[in-house]
């Protein structure tokens, strides 16, 4: 009996976020893939752990997305 209904908002903008687990820090790559702009995304560990590859599967649908490593 829940129900989750999303209205659109006003627009994202790019900014430099840290993802403070893995859940929230997958939901920041999304929020980041719709912003206007560039976003950073720092302590990605939790990420990296969680989904094998997520930056070439997104890359693979279009994003521009790029892990340095660090």
């Amino acid at each position: 009996g829940r129900v989750l209904t999303i209205a659109p908002g006003g627009h994202l903008c790019g900014t430099v976020v840290e993802a403070p687990d893995l859940r929230g820090g997958a939901a920041l790559v999304i929020a980041a893939l719709q912003a206007e702009g560039q976003s950073s995304i720092h302590r990605t560990h939790h990420i990296q752990r969680g989904y094998a590859d997520l930056t070439g599967d997104l890359a693979r649908l279009g994003a521009r997305i790029r892990a340095d490593g660090k």
